[in-house]
């Protein structure tokens, strides 16, 4: 992943994340958790954590479900890409992805004066 934030490149790291997060919009505060196991179980345990802090007036520190030594369930695609890939992310160089995350900066502050905050990811 390459991470670029206030026009710089913040970190390039390589590995495999799987999580699933949930916001909840509470009154004028939202409140936002994660957990890195997918199954019912674990999102019914997140969102009651995330519930009860809300209800408590955030109170409550929610930092997520990190179970590492628990697989994760994969779901398949919901449907297929309606923009096909002209040049699969695997075969770009690392510093062909760092001008592309770099581009995207760019042409995002260039959407309008008012923007001031831009963060651009590129995973695989």
């Amino acid at each position: 992943m390459i991470v670029c934030e206030e026009d710089r490149i913040e970190k390039a790291i390589s590995g495999i994340d799987v999580g699933v997060g949930l916001r909840i919009l509470f009154g004028k505060k939202t409140f936002y958790g994660f957990t890195t196991e997918i199954s019912k179980e674990s999102l019914f345990e997140l969102a009651g954590k995330i519930s009860r802090s809300a209800k408590e007036g955030g109170d409550e520190k929610v930092t997520g479900l990190l179970q590492p030594d628990r697989k994760a369930l994969l779901s398949p695609p919901i449907s297929r890409s309606l923009y096909p890939i002209q040049k699969h992310p695997e075969t770009l160089s690392i510093d062909e992805r760092i001008s592309m995350v770099k581009r995207a900066n760019e042409a995002a502050r260039k959407l309008h004066p008012h923007v001031r905050q831009v963060k651009v990811l590129f995973a695989m």
